[in-house]
């Protein structure tokens, strides 16, 4: 059976026309937007890691960085775990559209706050002056929102990654969890 695709959303083990970057050259494509870039689910520990792979924020990025974190939460991957973790890699990122911040609040007020119990938080940034503010106060928006741990700005993922004990998750390990669950739905495409 072929890997689900469905607009421009590519989903696990399929071939993607975005390349992931350092530290993720050899994680095999489990989900990928041209809006966003590369997301990945990893089991143990349980992990969400994102490597945002364009140079502007939009509100469109943000949409399709939260479809993939509510298929996660749709399809069960966190339910009764306290050892999530999310990574994201932001060091793309160089500019921030207006309305990002709204968007993200809005797309982080999940009934029943899913992301409340992770172990940590960790966003990667080469971003300076003003635009660093800007996702520390994002962040410190959504940790008041959902009630999830304070995200950690870092600017390496490899330091989180190295921390949490993060690997590459096996090439088939996203399709077979969406398979068993029967729970899976296409995402909306931007």
């Amino acid at each position: 059976m072929a890997p689900a695709t469905h607009g421009c959303d590519t989903f696990g083990g399929v071939e993607s026309e975005l390349r992931a970057r350092v530290p993720f050259l050899a994680w095999p494509v489990q989900w990928s937007h041209p809006a966003y870039g590369l997301m990945w689910f990893t089991d143990e520990p349980g992990a969400i890691v994102t490597q945002c792979l364009v140079e502007r924020a939009t509100p469109g990025a943000i949409g399709a960085l939260h479809d993939f974190l509510d298929e996660t939460v749709r399809l069960g991957l966190f339910e009764g775990r306290t050892d999530v973790v999310i990574v994201h890699d932001w060091r793309s990122i160089r500019v921030i559209d207006p309305g990002c911040r709204a968007e993200w609040l809005r797309r982080t007020q999940r009934p029943n706050k899913p992301f409340a119990n992770i172990a940590a938080s960790y966003v990667a940034v080469q971003l300076t002056g003003v635009l660093r503010m800007a996702v520390q106060t994002g962040a410190l928006a959504v940790q008041l929102a959902t009630g999830q741990q304070p995200v950690k700005i870092i600017d390496d993922p490899l330091e989180a990654l190295a921390q949490c004990r993060i690997r590459a998750p096996a090439r088939d390990l996203y399709d077979s969890l969406r398979r068993a669950s029967g729970r899976f739905k296409l995402p909306r495409t931007p």
